[in-house]
Order: C-alpha cells, then sequence, then structure tokens
C-alpha cells in the first residue's frame, strides 16, 4: 500500500491511496480530479481508478498544478492484508458502507478521507491518532512509524530518490 502526499509552494495539497498486487492495482484518489470526466486519461467510479496510474504518471499529471514535491511512504503488506483493505475500497463504489465509511470525499476533504480509512481499517500496522485536514500533518504522523519505503518525487529531477525509514 501507498500513501501519497503531495506539496505545492505554500503547504501540503492533496492525499492518496495505492494499493498494489501483483493481480491488481487501485488507487483512490479523494476529492481529487484524476479521472474526473476524463481528466488524465483515467476512468474513475466514485473516486477509485482501477489499473493505473503508476507513481511516474500521477507525479507527471500532479506537476501540470502546482505541485512541488510528492512523498509516498510504502508499506509491505500481505495477501490477507491486500485482500482486507481492496475489499473496503471496493465495497465503497456503489454505496457508503455500512461502517459509515465512503470514498466519495469532496475537493479539500482528501486527507480527512486517507485519515479515516488509515485510523478505521490498517490500525493493526499504523497509528493515526486522528483525522488530518493537512496531508503534512498525517505526514509527521507516518514518518514516527515503521515504514518499508519512502519515495521523494521533486520537481526538477527527473528520478525519484528512496529514502531511508525511520
Amino acid at each position: 500500500m501507498q500513501v501519497l502526499i503531495c506539496y505545492d509552494s505554500v503547504s501540503s495539497s492533496h492525499a492518496a491511496i495505492r494499493l498494489i498486487s501483483p493481480a491488481t492495482m487501485l488507487f483512490w484518489d479523494p476529492g481529487g480530479l484524476l479521472g474526473h470526466e476524463g481528466n488524465g486519461g483515467f476512468v474513475r467510479v466514485n473516486s477509485i481508478i482501477e489499473g493505473r496510474p503508476t507513481l511516474d504518471e500521477y507525479w507527471a499529471w500532479r506537476q501540470s498544478f502546482t505541485e512541488l514535491a510528492m512523498q509516498v511512504f510504502e508499506y509491505d503488506l500481505s495477501q490477507a492484508e491486500h485482500v482486507a483493505l481492496f475489499d473496503v475500497l471496493d465495497s465503497c463504489r456503489t454505496k457508503m458502507r455500512e461502517d459509515g465509511f465512503t470514498t466519495n470525499w469532496m475537493g479539500g476533504q482528501c486527507c480527512v478521507g486517507t485519515s479515516q480509512f488509515l485510523r478505521r481499517y490498517f490500525h493493526g500496522r499504523l497509528t493515526v491518532s486522528h483525522e488530518y485536514f493537512w496531508p503534512h500533518s498525517l505526514a509527521c504522523e507516518l514518518w514516527t512509524q515503521p515504514v518499508n519505503r519512502v519515495y521523494d518525487y521533486r520537481r526538477g529531477h527527473e528520478k525519484c530518490r528512496v529514502l531511508s525509514p525511520p
């Protein structure tokens, strides 16, 4: 699983999640525009895009806005963890879950939705103390906990750097 945090020249600007396994890839862009009315060339259903984008495609698309950087916190999942998280997001395509969780968030609420998802469904691996409004606040908390890899994308750099986790 990858938690994406984007930054513009003023502050953090967006949060999203990618679930990847050898068989499936699902991208959740809460409150984002990717795939909305064909934006970015992807098809979206209730803020979920299946099969794409890659990190490089997403970073290229985010740079068409004001983004200067993107950090990607990557967690290796067991098959059971992947299936459980995929099922949560997949179940939201047509309706809100019985527990009240939805993937359909309005713009400006991306990190609240991302934090809520991590807090409710990834609590065995992460402690997310509350639902964050600012993506950089969530990133600060993620930096304090075990993560397998952190990818660092910067405008003007051809390749991302892999940062050492704490």
